[in-house]
């Protein structure tokens, strides 16, 4: 028995050196999930609904997200196999992110074509569904010449060729609001389609020092974001193409001082870069995740200000003591805006949302709440067209359902009173009703006059 034992541990060694040399000569990668099956590519299946991406930087524990409407996870962090095999075992695909490196030139140049290298590796190892690569840093949200379109189009055609040559990951654009322009030439994202598989907007592009008022804002004004969407559609984007980053945090500014209005609207205005005399955006402000907000500000996060022309909360609180007395101006993505966002992606028929970042919501102390954003109307009725269960619906729902309610039995009831009051005005004055017979005048308007 011994001897035999010896011989099928030998027999089963040299069978697994075959498969394992036979998967290398296939230059297949290890596969690190329980089965093999979950480092299968995900195939993109066109879906009765839209789709729900989310943005995680590793910050957070996946398992406490809630993946039911999830379409595609973008790990901006590092490469995480436990994460891309939950994915894969949900059916929900994997991604990787990565920043596109600027430099003078791409044609040629031996660093940029190691890097798309890396980004190919990367895909191949971690059995990537997509790649997803920024381009703000590389298009530039302010001025440049119009040969910055060749260097951006050269740039993103290698990964596109180098990702597509080890399978055929979706390449995901991640770019700014608004398609930009160059001295008047405006045609970079059309020729960006013919790599870029989606176009997914940055949340954090809608503020930058280029030609801003230099006062606190929202992240993300509703009036800048339908116009960012009919640019795209207008330059050729289809709307199955295009995905809209919604952010899941806001930003705390410190006022440089404080503006007062007629109407006694205090305004927080920021400083300005003393070299530049530009408006110093990343200086003046902190990014605060919504479950970081509602932990610390759970008043001001429920009975916040609304500001109607940006669609956004905002609320305002002072800091003081013996060294600091300073006021910083919070803006945030509350139940209310976000829905308005999703219901104007929903309306413009778009592919779906990026959700910027699952991480926002981890803070133990808004558990319940938390769950409640993952789960609420939202993704529910908006991203899956299901009926809102009762329990689901958070206080920011009902609020908006009695509003709703309330505003059509007003008009309602409105309507009634002034139909009765009119009836009674009409019988005192004699008049006769609305297209009573009038021998004289209605002649004028009959089909058998010969005069018409």
């Amino acid at each position: 028995m011994g001897r035999l034992s010896v011989i099928i541990v030998l027999i089963s060694f040299c069978l697994s050196e075959v498969t394992c040399n036979n998967a290398a000569a296939h230059g297949d990668p290890p596969c690190h999930c329980k089965s093999r099956d979950m480092c299968n590519v995900i195939p993109r299946i066109p879906k009765q609904r839209m789709e729900a991406f989310v943005v995680t930087e590793g910050k957070s524990s996946h398992k406490e997200w809630v993946w039911d409407h999830i379409t595609m996870v973008l790990n901006k962090g590092a490469d995480n196999n436990e994460l891309m095999c939950h994915a894969h075992s949900l059916g929900v695909g994997y991604a990787i992110m990565e920043e596109i490196p600027v430099y003078e030139n791409y044609t040629g140049n031996k660093n940029y074509s190691d890097w798309v290298e890396r980004v190919g590796n990367r895909v191949k190892a971690m059995h990537a569904d997509g790649v997803s690569v920024n381009l703000l840093d590389l298009v530039g949200q302010c001025q440049a010449d119009a040969e910055h379109i060749d260097k951006v189009t050269d740039a993103v055609g290698q990964v596109y060729r180098k990702i597509k040559s080890e399978g055929w990951p979706k390449l995901l654009c991640i770019v700014p609001w608004m398609p930009p322009c160059y001295q008047g030439q405006c045609h970079l994202t059309s020729d960006l389609l013919r790599y870029c598989d989606y176009f997914v907007t940055n949340p954090d592009s809608y503020i930058t020092s280029c030609n801003l008022q230099c006062r606190a804002q929202a992240t993300i004004p509703k009036s800048r974001m339908v116009l960012g969407i009919d640019e795209y559609l207008a330059i050729g984007v289809q709307r199955n193409q295009l995905l809209m980053g919604i952010p899941w945090h806001g930003y705390a500014y410190k006022c440089d001082k404080v503006k007062v209005t007629k109407d006694n609207t205090r305004i927080c205005m920021l400083s300005k870069d003393n070299n530049t005399n530009e408006c110093d955006f990343k200086g003046s402000r902190t990014r605060w995740s919504i479950s970081d907000i509602m932990a610390n500000y759970p008043q001001q996060f429920s009975k916040h200000n609304w500001d109607g022309l940006q669609a956004a909360p905002y609320f305002s609180t002072n800091f003081l003591n013996k060294t600091v007395n300073e006021t910083h101006s919070f803006w945030f993505e509350g139940m209310d805006s976000l829905l308005d966002k999703y219901q104007v992606v929903k309306g413009a028929e778009l592919e779906g949302v990026v959700i910027w970042s699952g991480d926002d919501l981890t803070n133990k102390i808004t558990d319940a709440k938390n769950q409640m954003i993952w789960n609420w109307m939202i993704h529910v009725l908006f991203l899956t067209g299901s009926p809102v269960q009762k329990n689901q619906m958070d206080m920011a729902g009902k609020a908006a359902g009695i509003g709703v309610g309330c505003f059509l039995g007003g008009c309602l009831f409105g309507f009634l009173v002034t139909c009765v009051a009119y009836t009674k005005r009409i019988k005192k004055m004699k008049v006769r009703k609305p297209f009573e017979k009038d021998d004289y005048l209605g002649d004028e308007y009959h089909d058998d006059d010969d005069n018409l």
